[in-house]
């Protein structure tokens, strides 16, 4: 564990591109800005988040923001709290100490049209903040005649994918499903990120830690070809149908 500045820097360097992700991250910049800003496609922004994590051996963007302050990494005199809500947070009422963030996902539902066709709907946290407050359903809700909800997908929610279709989870040995248990690394549109459950701190971005799916069809990184299953983990490690 490094615990002051001077161990810190003899154990680890970051490259440019590394110190530049980090900094945009400690100015709560999201990933299509830090995209746009650097440069960098967005398998390359993950492939440097991810090597971030791994380096200060933590597993989110928070706490890899919060570590890199108290080693020294970061000087909390260049980022000040007004400049960063300024730049990304919208303030729910006038007078009020009570923000939000708008780039950012609440949930992504996926749902099936009427004539059988794959697609999503993209929740922002406003959008979710401004349904709640006008006390109408933050979730999608579809009567027979619109179509099916197959599932909602948060960060941190578990999955099981590779599945064959129509398996009755039930029926399988713990182990199997175990193997194909993923959680959910990051959500944007048609873009889904979900990582082993038992190696959320990787540096590889290969199958089977690490999988992607952008499309709802049955190619390679297709949700049919995956066949998401939601599923909840109990206390003691049972995996669970939701």
């Amino acid at each position: 564990m490094l615990t002051d500045k001077s161990t810190f820097f003899s154990s680890i360097s970051l490259s440019d591109k590394e110190s530049m992700v980090l900094r945009s991250y400690a100015l709560g910049m999201g990933d299509i800005a830090i995209c746009k800003t650097l440069k960098l496609s967005r398998i390359q922004l993950n492939q440097i988040a991810q090597s971030l994590l791994y380096k200060f051996c933590v597993q989110n963007q928070y706490h890899l923001v919060k570590k890199a302050y108290r080693v020294g990494y970061l000087d909390r005199s260049n980022f000040i709290l007004e400049d960063i809500k300024t730049k990304t947070l919208v303030q729910l009422k006038d007078g009020k100490n009570c923000y939000v963030v708008p780039r950012n996902n609440h949930h992504i539902t996926v749902f099936k049209k009427p004539g059988g066709e794959l697609t999503e709907e993209v929740v922002t946290f406003w959008t979710a903040v401004n349904r709640f407050r006008k006390e109408e359903p933050v979730y999608m809700q579809l009567k027979k005649d619109q179509g099916e909800v197959i599932t909602h997908l948060h960060i941190s929610d578990f999955f099981l994918l590779g599945l064959e279709k129509g398996v009755d989870v039930k029926t399988l040995p713990k182990e199997t499903l175990f193997k194909h248990l993923y959680r959910v690394q990051k959500l944007s549109s048609k873009y889904y990120e979900f990582r082993s459950a038992h190696k959320q701190i990787s540096n590889h971005f290969d199958y089977p830690d690490y999988i992607r799916i952008n499309n709802f069809g049955d190619r390679k990184t297709g949700w049919k070809t995956y066949n998401p299953i939601k599923v909840k983990l109990s206390v003691t490690g049972k995996i669970q149908l939701e």
